[in-house]
Order: structure tokens, then sequence, then C-alpha cells
């Protein structure tokens, strides 16, 4: 039997117009009796000690609370959609966690000013709830749509109050723009501006960077361009610029760059990505005075870097990154074009400013094989005592990337004989199995102030080699010859071997040419002198077949 018929349905003997009428009267109960939840709900929290703080205290957490969270902030010009949700769903989970919260939020413009790509309604509702605060605008349009067009037609009409600018999109989209669009263009509070050309292929376009191009900036302060020429942003190169970031995508020459430079004279920062240059002889006769630079990085072929770091003047012991490829040259030129650099960069820094220096292979491609070295240098002495804890180096004051030039051995010995490194205190030489610095003697003559040092793997092989005294044949002025005694890092007091072959092979008790033998007599050498060092570090531990033995090295020896 079906259970509907037992028993007869609630209201069945009432008229439709009846039911209609009970249903609205429960209906307006359950209203009031929402209404009144929500009042006891709204009651018990500003019974909370944190309501009861001013709304413009709790407007600062707020903010505080998006500032601390930025990090999620999506970067690059293809945000992934999930941490781009994930950092736009702060400012909302401020706005619903309470009703006094949502009228706080609401009312501070600051919360919903910082716009990242989002669609058209959300985009008209953070403009409306930001009012008149200082907007800063990331945007990416991926294709020409109508949306598209809205949004950016919205963008202009706000132009008045945007600081920030970040604008991805292809030169088609912005030429069609520009030529619809006659809306007032006078950015006069813009700060910073990025612009992106992402269409591909980039080809070789010449031309002004449409739209941008026709803006007004009195203020700008930081430029970022990538994907366009010179020749399509100089006119967005005013007096006022401070920071320059640029990654081009045709070919320059030196000399245009430095005369463009002419009109930035405040610039602080200069950072040039995988620059393609054509050196000209006009480049001699232009040269750029930045007196307030800071901070640059050039990533360029050697000749290039080369002829840009000798006809720029800038100030003594700044930041400079510079990452330099090696075209096919001949090696008389190859080796002018690395003097060049190393005398610019020795005029660059006083004596004494670099104390720490690393040694480092760039990395390896596919066939296992090195393909670059790194040369680092900080101004501070870095610490060393722990060194399984892989800490994160400071950013360094000196990094100079070489690719593709050969050998590297003559490459460290020429920038190590001629960079300011006399008063460094702090050496690390860390392993490489395609390349091994042989004359060590030669090629760190000069470190006599280094206290500190560090060798990795393969690189510490011909190091016991190198810490023996050594007497040299010298000349005196009345002809008659006399040796005089040479010491590699006569100051040399820590000493620290990480992960070095011991003994030649694994397991086997180490023989008289194995590296601890060698070791040995270079630390007896040295202590015979008058030499001793005060700590030896092995690193990671021995294991107990050849541990005994460094433990009486050590144990004589410093």
């Amino acid at each position: 039997m079906c259970m509907n018929h037992m028993y007869p349905p609630v209201g069945a003997a009432l008229t439709n117009s009846e039911i209609k009428e009970r249903i609205a009267d429960h209906k307006a109960k359950m209203n009031e009796s929402q209404v009144q939840i929500t009042q006891y709900e709204r009651c018990l929290n500003a019974r909370v000690p944190i309501a009861r703080l001013p709304p413009e205290l709790l407007a600062e957490i707020f903010k505080f609370y998006m500032e601390t969270n930025s990090i999620e902030k999506p970067i690059g010009w293809v945000p992934p959609k999930r941490r781009l949700a994930h950092w736009y769903a702060y400012r909302f989970r401020i706005a619903q966690v309470s009703h006094h919260w949502r009228q706080v939020a609401i009312q501070n413009p600051c919360l919903w000013a910082d716009i990242v790509t989002t669609s058209l309604e959300c985009f008209k509702q953070m403009l409306i709830r930001s009012k008149e605060a200082p907007l800063a605008i990331v945007w990416h349009v991926m294709h020409d749509s109508r949306e598209s067009r809205e949004i950016m037609r919205l963008i202009v009409s706000e132009l008045h109050r945007i600081r920030k600018l970040v604008l991805t999109a292809p030169k088609s989209f912005l030429r069609a723009f520009n030529r619809d669009c006659n809306q007032p263009r006078n950015a006069t509070q813009l700060r910073v501006l990025h612009v992106v050309d992402c269409e591909k292929p980039s080809g070789t376009y010449v031309g002004s960077i449409p739209f941008i191009s026709t803006l007004s900036l009195p203020q700008l302060q930081e430029l970022k361009v990538t994907g366009y020429s010179l020749v399509s942003f100089r006119m967005l190169l005013l007096p006022s610029l401070t920071s320059l970031i640029w990654s081009p995508s045709t070919l320059h020459t030196i000399g245009h760059l430095l005369d463009l430079l002419q009109s930035t004279p405040l610039l602080c920062t200069l950072l040039i990505y995988d620059a393609k240059f054509r050196l000209k002889s006009e480049t001699s006769n232009i040269h750029a005075k930045l007196l307030y630079l800071q901070r640059l990085r050039v990533g360029c072929h050697l000749g290039a870097c080369a002829t840009l770091l000798n006809h720029l003047e800038f100030p003594k012991d700044i930041e400079i990154n510079l990452f330099v490829d090696g075209p096919a040259l001949s090696p008389e030129d190859e080796i002018t074009d690395l003097q060049a650099i190393n005398t610019a960069l020795y005029k660059t820094f006083t004596p004494k400013f670099l104390r720490s220096f690393d040694i480092s292979p760039l990395g390896k491609d596919l066939g296992d094989r090195c393909f670059g070295i790194v040369l680092t240098g900080w101004s501070t002495i870095l610490p060393h005592e722990s060194p399984g804890l892989n800490n994160r180096d400071p950013e360094p004051h000196l990094q100079l990337t070489f690719t593709g030039i050969k050998p590297i051995e003559m490459l460290v010995d020429m920038a190590c004989s001629q960079l300011p490194l006399s008063n460094v205190d702090y050496l690390r030489v860390n392993e490489s199995q395609d390349y091994k610095i042989h004359a060590w003697r030669d090629t760190f003559y000069r470190m006599a102030n280094l206290t500190k040092l560090q060798v990795s793997g393969y690189a510490a092989d011909v190091l016991p080699q190198a810490l023996h005294i050594i007497d040299v044949p010298v000349a005196n002025t009345d002809g008659v010859s006399s040796k005089k005694m040479k010491v590699l890092f006569p100051r040399l007091a820590f000493l620290q071997l990480k992960r070095v072959c011991f003994v030649e092979r694994h397991g086997l008790p180490p023989a008289e040419g194995d590296f601890i033998s060698r070791l040995e007599g270079a630390l007896k050498d040295r202590c015979a002198h008058g030499y001793v060092l005060a700590h030896l570090d092995i690193w990671p531990p021995l294991s107990t077949i050849y541990e005994h033995m460094l433990k009486e090295v050590v144990k004589k020896m410093t």
C-alpha cells in the first residue's frame, strides 16, 4: 500500500487561495525570525573585543592583512587562475566575516584599489569601491574581444588616478584600440609603467608602442618594456625616470642605447635582458653619465658588454650583474674584450670593497657538461659555520656569468688577477668536473688577506700542492740572486672541505698519493714555517675507514 494514501495531506480540505495565504504567513514568520536571528548575531559580534576598535584602526589592520599576504599575488603575464582566485579572495573574506567588518571594508577604498586581471563586472565593482584612491592595475589581454576593449576604456577613464599600470597585450589589440579610442590620455599620477608585447612572433616591429606612446606621463619613474625596440619607446625615456628595465626583440646598436640614456640622468636602476647589439664605430664618441645609478644588470654578448661598460659613467661600488655570452670570436678578440670588462670593473669598485668571493659552475646541459661559470662577490663576510643548512646567500654586489668562453681556467685566472680582490676574507671554490683550477698560486696570489676558504669536490684536488711553501728566486739590485719564500693565503685560519674524495679507491685505506697524505704534507710544511691552521672542517662527516687518519692530521696540524 502506498504510504501517501494512509493519511490525508495537510491542507487537503483547503482551497488553493487558502493554501497560498498559509504559505505566505509562514514565510513572513520565517523572514521575521531570520531578521531577529541576524540582529542577535550582530549583537554577539559587537561584544567581541576586536569590534570595539575604531573603524580607522580596523581598516589599517585589513590593509596590513592584504600586504602581508601579497606573496600570493600572481607574477608573470599569465597568472595561474587558482593563485589569482586565492589572492583575490583575501579582500572578500574580510567583507564576509561580519556586518561591521563588511561596512568597514567596503568603505575603505585602498582595499579595492589593487586590481588584477578579472571579469568586466568585477572590474567595475572594484573601481566603484576604490572611489578616488590611487590605482594599481595589472591587466593581461590575450586576444581582442568586446570585454577587453570595454575594460581598456575603463582604464583610460581612470588614468588620472592610476599610479601603477602593468599591461600585457598584443600590438594588434593596442593598435585597434588606439584607433577607436577618443578619450583624454593624461596619466598625471602614473609612476610605474610595465608594457609587454605578447604577440607571436614578435618580428622586427620598430614603430611606436600603440596607444602607450600617446600617453602624457609627466611623473613616470619606473619603466619596464618587453618585446619592443628602443625606437618604439624612446618617447617614454623621460628625465624623471629612475628605473629602466628592457628586454628587446630586435638588434640594436650600443651607440643608440647610449644616446638615449643621456636623456635619463636620474636613473638608479638599469636592467637590460638578452640584448642583441651591433657594434659600430661611432659608439666610441658617445658616453652616458648615470651619476645616480645604484644597480646595473646587462645580458648581452662579450664585445657589446665590454663596449657598454667602457662608455658608461656611474658611481663606485654599485650592484653589478653581467650575463656575458661568448660568440664565435678569435682568441685575441676574446682576451681583449675580457680584459676590457675586468678593467672597467676594477675601476668600478674601491680596492677594499669586496669581502667574500664565490666561483661556481653555471649549470649543466643535457650531456651533463658545464656550459658556463659564475663569479660572485659580496661586500660583507658570509657566514661559513653551518654548511649543511643550505642557507641562501644575500644579494651579491657583483655577479659575472660567462657562457661559451673557453678555456674556463683562463677566464677565472684573468678575473681573479684583475678584479679588486685584495681584501677578500672568504673564498668559496665549488666543484666542477669539466674544469679544474691548476694554478692556484697564480690565480689567487692577490688574496693575501684571506682567512677562510671553502673548497668543494674535485676543485680541491690540487689544493694541497698549492698550500705548500715554496722558494722563488729573486734578483737583488746588485745582481746577486737569492730566494724568497712564497706563501698562498698567509693568513688562512679556517679551511672547509666539502664532498672531497680523500682516497683514490673508496673503502680502502689511504695510500701515499691520496688526498689525505698530500693534505697532511702541506699542513705540516705550513706549520714548520709558522703558518698554523686554526680550524679544519670536513663536511659531510667521514666514514670510520679513514676518519682516524684525518683526526690525526687535524690534531697535529691545527
